[in-house]
């Protein structure tokens, strides 16, 4: 892991877990290498990013980030739309870049969020490690670092 940045995965239901197929699920795949921490409660003032906000990540959260750490959940978006209410108020939601709710071809995988948002803010050597194990996992949903 980052020595700045703490990474944490949140599996809402149980069949999406660190204990998932780790050729499926590239957060799975990051628990089980170390680049990211499972959770049960996403800890206050760590940064979730949530694809349903309007506050955009960029380089002035860093500090909250390396404070507080980074956390996405590894879930379907229906399901993150529908578990939003049970997210405490104290925890900053992010969002990596708009996009067409009805459109999900251009969306990242919970390990390519990670590594887009680690890339933002000059983290590049920790986000190679996460882009590397998804162009092992065939992820084609990637950006250039």
């Amino acid at each position: 892991m980052s020595e700045e940045i703490k990474l944490y995965v949140k599996f809402p239901n149980p069949s999406y877990s660190s204990a998932s197929d780790v050729n499926k699920s590239t957060a799975a795949a990051c628990v089980s290498r170390g680049l990211m921490a499972e959770i049960i409660e996403i800890p206050d003032g760590c940064i979730l990013l949530y694809p349903f906000t309007d506050t955009e990540l960029t380089i002035a959260d860093k500090g909250i980030a390396a404070k507080y750490g980074m956390c996405m959940i590894d879930a379907p978006w229906k399901m993150l739309k529908s578990i939003n209410s049970r997210i405490s108020d104290k925890v900053e939601r992010r969002v990596l870049f708009y996009h067409d709710n009805d459109v999900h071809n251009n969306l990242l995988s919970t390990a390519g969020a990670a590594a887009y948002a680690l890339a933002i803010f000059g983290e590049t050597k920790y986000a190679g490690q996460i882009r590397k194990l998804a162009d092992v996992m065939d992820d084609p949903k990637w950006i250039k670092l």
